[in-house]
């Protein structure tokens, strides 16, 4: 991290950092290195409201705003901090382009680690960011998790990858919606699920599976580390529904034509047993 935060909390910064800030966005957009402040809150991870508070002066800007304004743009923090030196570093007058892969895919073999302190036992570093065309992540972390078993049959599939959003832990997960469908993690698991909220009636979340062969189940709201809102899924390419049911149906009839015939041939040595056995008295 840039050494001038180092004993900075992410508090309200004052009024000519938030000035400094504004000429800063002001100048990139200026040189069309953002196409408008949208774009620009979306590279510096905050919600578009929340910025345009801030350039109509209602509100200051955090230290988490500079920060990302630093790593991102190449912003001077001895400019932004104390108006000292140019307005961005001078690395050949380069900018960094606003990233475009926020998707982080965490596969099957990831899950257990991320479960168990995500930041130690998987490095960022060795899993892979990507985008999805048409898919545009507003603000936020977002994430890509695989579907695994068939608890949420017919919904999604085994194989399945569902890309989530970070959902808000403010007053204690209040805001999840009932019958919606979540990724939870927990301090040992990760599981997708439909919930009912009942954190505020009596601190639990009720999981509930698509395919009946499952039943409910509660999770005590202390448990809950993250909760992910599913908000696309991806899966494999299969075959025409229609043929694959043919497909069945042939398979099915050629058995019952199977058991007809042993059915005949039993019945055929049963009559000829009955003939042997007449003959015999």
């Amino acid at each position: 991290m840039v050494k001038y935060f180092e004993n900075y909390q992410p508090t309200i910064m004052s009024n000519p950092v938030t000035k400094r800030f504004i000429e800063c966005h002001d100048k990139l957009k200026e040189e069309n290195k953002v196409a408008s402040s949208r774009q620009f809150a979306l590279a510096i991870d905050t919600a578009p409201q929340s910025l345009n508070q801030v350039l109509k002066g209602k509100r200051d800007v955090t230290v988490m705003n500079v920060m990302a304004l630093v790593e991102t743009f190449g912003a001077n923090a001895e400019y932004l901090l104390a108006g000292y030196g140019p307005m961005f570093k001078e690395q050949d007058e380069q900018f960094k382009p606003v990233k475009e892969n926020k998707i982080m895919y965490v596969p099957i073999d990831a899950h257990a680690g991320y479960c168990d302190q995500f930041h130690e036992t998987v490095s960022k570093d060795e899993l892979e960011f990507f985008s999805v065309p048409g898919y545009q992540p507003n603000y936020g972390e977002h994430r890509c998790f695989d579907v695994a078993g068939d608890s949420m049959e017919p919904t999604l599939f085994c194989g399945d990858k569902i890309i989530c959003s970070l959902v808000s832990p403010d007053n204690a997960y209040s805001n999840l919606r009932d019958n919606y469908v979540y990724v939870i993690i927990t301090h040992g698991d990760i599981v997708v699920k439909r919930v009912v909220n009942n954190l505020k009636k009596n601190g639990t979340l009720l999981i509930k599976s698509d395919n009946n062969f499952y039943t409910n189940r509660e999770i005590e709201g202390h448990e809950i580390k993250e909760v992910w809102m599913v908000k696309l899924k991806i899966s494999p390419f299969m075959s025409n529904p229609a043929n694959m049911r043919n497909a069945f149906h042939t398979e099915i009839d050629g058995l019952k034509q199977t058991i007809k015939t042993q059915a005949d041939t039993m019945q055929m040595m049963n009559k000829s047993l009955e003939c042997l056995l007449k003959k015999s008295r």
